[in-house]
């Protein structure tokens, strides 16, 4: 087969790098011409491409028998062969988005998980579903698995708790500075790491909009009148490289992603293959996914009141998310911490789960069955 992928795998952010992963599964279909072509969908390009990928941005057909889209589904369009697209949400309720009527233009549409598919039935979808995991780059974690752990010398002899999200208001990372500050006390040895980057800031504007924030709930809470009271929190405001990030994951002992609304969550699966213990918000789309393999933390639905959308169409107050109950989220922090670093997870068992459904070479084979039937 003639394949035709087009995705914004030269945008430098989480979009850009879930095309790649997309990609690399693609190309490892034998027999089958696979072709590259970007687009764009914010102006971020990142021009640090595999030789790989450039060399199927090279290979051009006459004819496709099948063409792939990934991107948002206002950027979907019935082109002149068979036409997929790849979507998965963060949010729920889409029975009144337009992304229902641009999706039904295509042929076909591959998702992420049963959840998804299901939801998508329920909101108007019509053309077939098919669910295609999110792959993991198994080799990049296997090459920097015994990355040294962060030099800081305020978390020695502690339990880490730790986060690594964009910051922005639907990772509500809001939630785990109220938990932690109101579960444990600088008495604890017990320390947070906040790693979180905005796309519009640079690093130290990031830094200051972060302590600020801090600062700001610490007011209102008004646990303590002596600020050093507080256990402290440590801010990482850079985006990290793929070894910077196997030292976080090293550095930490319990990963928390209390997220109001997530398709998924590559940092937990990342977390679960480094040993580590993931707590997250239940209810969600990624909750699904990783199910037995983290603790949830009981949530509500709720109508959508977003300060800050994505865009003009999407997070309207007719979709849902789930907001964390933080009582919830104390509880299970303090379970956590109780039971000590001795609980982390069995490191093997959660790399065996993890290459046998979401490497590259069993999503290739899951793209080519959905490919060839």
């Amino acid at each position: 087969m003639n394949i035709l992928f087009i995705g914004p795998y030269r945008q430098n952010d989480e979009w850009g790098n879930s095309s790649i992963d997309s990609i690399k599964s693609l190309l490892l279909m034998n027999g089958h011409t696979i072709t590259c072509s970007p687009m764009y969908m914010v102006n971020n390009v990142n021009n640090n491409i595999s030789q790989e990928i450039i060399e199927s941005e090279k290979r051009k057909c006459e004819k496709y028998d099948a063409v792939i889209l990934h991107a948002l589904p206002n950027y979907f369009e019935k082109l002149n062969t068979h036409t997929i697209g790849m979507y998965a949400s963060e949010t729920k309720h889409l029975e009144n988005s337009v992304f229902i009527d641009n999706i039904n233009l295509l042929d076909e549409l591959w998702t992420i998980s049963e959840l998804q598919k299901q939801e998508l039935k329920a909101a108007g979808v019509t053309i077939p579903i098919t669910v295609i995991p999110k792959p993991v780059d198994i080799e990049q974690l296997e090459q920097h698995e015994n990355a040294n752990i962060l030099d800081i010398p305020e978390i020695k002899n502690k339990f880490v708790f730790y986060v690594s999200e964009q910051y922005e208001e639907r990772k509500n990372i809001n939630a785990t500075i109220i938990a932690y500050n109101r579960e444990f006390s600088n008495n604890h040895d017990v320390s947070l790491i906040i790693h979180s980057y905005a796309n519009r800031n640079n690093p130290k504007e990031t830094l200051q909009v972060i302590k600020k924030d801090i600062l700001e709930t610490k007011k209102k809470l008004r646990l303590y009148n002596d600020a050093n009271l507080y256990p402290g929190e440590i801010l990482i405001t850079n985006k990290l490289s793929n070894e910077q990030l196997a030292s976080l994951h090293n550095t930490g002992d319990c990963l928390l992603v209390t997220s109001r609304g997530e398709s998924y969550s590559k940092i937990a699966m990342e977390a679960l293959f480094f040993g580590n213990q993931v707590i997250c918000t239940e209810g969600t789309h990624y909750q699904y996914i990783l199910q037995e393999h983290c603790s949830c933390v009981r949530s509500t639905e709720t109508p959508i009141m977003a300060n800050n959308p994505p865009a003009q169409h999407m997070h309207t107050g007719w979709e849902t998310w789930n907001e964390i109950n933080i009582l919830d989220l104390q509880r299970v922090m303090r379970e956590k911490y109780n039971r000590g670093k001795s609980q982390n997870t069995n490191e093997n068992q959660e790399k065996d789960w993890i290459k046998d459904n979401f490497s590259y070479e069993e999503t290739s084979r899951k793209m080519e069955k959905a490919l060839c039937q």
